[in-house]
């Protein structure tokens, strides 16, 4: 079976890595952005914090949402003819009977 950390990395350092990018690229933009400069004065970073925080909260939603979507998985049982990975194969219904 082996170590659930070595099987598992690279989707955890890619879910890693979008949530630290999302979180520091809004996050820059909020307290950057000349558009936000009176937000800024009376609210301070706290705008920047809030949004980086709302942008990471909608991106792991989306990543719960998106695989339980009908029209979603449709899409893969019309796309996808042999899946080796055991997740896609039990999602399109491929169980090997």
């Amino acid at each position: 079976m082996g170590c659930w950390i070595l099987n598992e990395s690279l989707s955890v350092l890619s879910w890693l890595g979008g949530n630290f990018y999302l979180f520091i690229d809004t996050f820059h933009w909020y307290e950057e952005e000349d558009a936000f400069l009176y937000t800024r004065v009376i609210l301070g970073s706290a705008l920047a914090w809030a949004r980086a925080s709302a942008v990471c909260l909608n991106y792991n939603c989306m990543l719960i949402l998106l695989p339980i979507s009908r029209n979603f998985v449709s899409f893969l049982r019309g796309t996808i003819t042999v899946s080796t990975t055991p997740s896609l194969t039990f999602l399109c219904g491929q169980h090997g009977h």
